[in-house]
């Protein structure tokens, strides 16, 4: 009702492959959880979801994933979401001031969705495409027991990553580089906390 509190409400079995499902294109502001389910396991559920997430979600603000520290690394990063939180929460980038807050690049004005550009982004680094946030997938004590070297979420560098020139998404549906714009890394490393060197000595692998 106007002026009041929405109350919660759950949307079980959503179909991916329904184009008129208008909870994949829909905000709400309110306390709403969508449930669609994927076939597959392993590395099939896997490339499922990232299809998923990808291509029929609206919008490329941010992204949650909770996932062993062995799927994280079969993952790579092709999410195409401007704030990735695994195993933690995308507003700890978002309150970061050195992390970029924004849409994945590519987004036009004839296509908005989560908009153009980022906010914050401290050390003023150029062409950034998503900040990465960590966080352990264990509680503590049993991250440190089992290896994991974080305790509690933290943006990885406390940086956004720099596009460097020569890089794809390798994605196949992936949106367009927008005209005059650097393109995309396909790859997130561990961005440098000292002035960066220029594009052409900073090294691609």
């Amino acid at each position: 009702m106007p002026g009041g509190t929405p109350e919660r409400t759950l949307l079980t079995g959503l179909d991916l492959d329904d184009p008129t499902e208008s909870a994949f294109s829909t905000e709400y502001f309110g306390p709403v959880l969508g449930v669609a389910e994927l076939p597959g396991t392993g590395a099939a559920f896997l490339g499922a979801a990232v299809a998923a997430v990808n291509d029929r979600l609206h919008g490329t603000l941010g992204a949650h994933l909770i996932a062993h520290p062995t799927t994280i690394k079969e993952l790579g990063f092709r999410l195409r979401y401007g704030t990735i939180a695994v195993n933690a929460w995308t507003g700890v980038g978002y309150a970061t001031p050195r992390a970029t807050w924004g849409a994945y690049p590519g987004h036009t004005l004839d296509r908005i969705q989560s908009g153009i550009g980022v906010v914050h982004n401290a050390l003023l680094l150029a062409g950034t495409e998503r900040t990465l946030v960590t966080g352990p997938f264990r509680p503590a004590p049993r991250s440190i027991l089992h290896g994991e070297a974080s305790i509690s979420p933290k943006p990885r560098g406390s940086s956004p990553t720099p596009r460097p020139p020569g890089r794809e998404d390798f994605s196949p549906n992936s949106p367009p580089t927008p005209a005059g714009g650097p393109p995309r890394s396909h790859r997130l490393r561990r961005p440098r906390l000292t002035p960066p060197y220029p594009r052409s000595s900073r090294p691609v692998g």
